[in-house]
C-alpha cells in the first residue's frame, strides 16, 4: 500500500489491479466529511464514520436505512432525515449517536392560580378544593377543575377553607398557561419497498340486487 501510496498510476499498480479479482464490497473515502460510502445498487451510500457503521450506540443497518431503538434514519444529499409520525422528517447534517426521540408540540392548559392570600383561612367558614403543587412556601395553589386537570400539573387536592369575614378581602387569582412536554411521535409505519408511510385501503361495498360486492 505504500507503493501504491507512493507511485499513483505505476505500470506496476494498473497490471496488478486488471489481475486481481475485484472486490464483492467497494468503500469510498470522503476526506471532507470524514465518512465511509459504500457501493450497490449503481449507487453510492452513506456508510458512516466507519466501514462498521455505528454499531457501538446501538445503531445497525438494516434494508437500505438506519436505525436506532427503532427509528429509522436515512442520509440524503448531505442531510439526515427520521422517519416519524408517518412522514420523513429533515434532521440535520449530522446525526447524533444517540439521539432524542421525538415530541409533539407541546400541550398547554389554562388555570386559575393563587396570587395574592385574602382572608386569614382561620377564619373561613366552608372549605372548598383546590389543587395544590408542591409543599411549603413554594407551593402554587389553582383552581379546582377536576382530578385530570390536577395531575397535568402535577399536584393533588387539598381543601382549602374559605374565609367569611365581612371587612377583609377575597384571594386574588391569576390566569396562567401551564405547558406539558408533547407526546413520543410514532415510529411505525414505514414501507420498506416504497421508502414512504404504508396507506391504509379503504373497502368499498356495492349492493347489487340484494348482493353485496367487495
Amino acid at each position: 500500500m505504500k507503493f501504491v501510496k507512493k507511485y499513483r498510476g505505476h505500470p506496476m499498480v494498473c497490471n496488478w489491479c486488471k489481475k486481481a479479482k475485484a472486490p464483492s464490497v467497494i468503500w469510498k473515502w470522503d476526506s471532507d466529511d470524514k465518512v465511509w460510502f459504500r457501493w450497490y445498487d449503481l449507487k453510492w451510500h452513506y456508510g458512516g464514520p466507519s466501514k462498521n457503521g455505528f454499531t457501538t450506540k446501538g445503531w445497525t443497518w438494516y434494508k437500505g436505512y438506519w436505525h436506532h431503538n427503532g427509528w429509522v434514519f436515512k442520509h440524503v444529499k448531505g442531510f439526515w432525515y427520521r422517519f416519524q409520525a408517518k412522514k420523513w422528517v429533515k434532521y440535520s447534517r449530522t446525526v447524533d449517536i444517540n439521539p432524542t426521540p421525538p415530541r409533539g408540540k407541546p400541550i398547554c392548559r389554562p388555570f386559575f392560580m393563587l396570587k395574592k392570600w385574602g382572608f386569614p383561612t382561620s377564619l373561613g367558614a366552608k372549605t372548598l378544593p383546590r389543587c395544590k403543587v408542591g409543599a411549603g412556601k413554594a407551593a402554587k395553589w389553582y383552581m379546582w377543575k377536576d382530578r385530570a386537570n390536577c395531575r397535568f400539573l402535577g399536584g393533588k387536592l387539598v381543601y382549602q377553607k374559605i374565609a367569611t369575614c365581612k371587612t377583609g378581602r377575597p384571594h386574588q387569582w391569576v390566569k396562567v398557561k401551564r405547558c406539558v412536554r408533547g407526546a413520543v411521535l410514532s415510529k411505525k409505519g414505514l414501507n420498506y419497498k416504497t421508502g414512504l408511510a404504508y396507506k391504509i385501503s379503504t373497502i368499498k361495498k356495492i349492493t347489487i340486487q340484494g348482493m353485496t360486492l367487495g
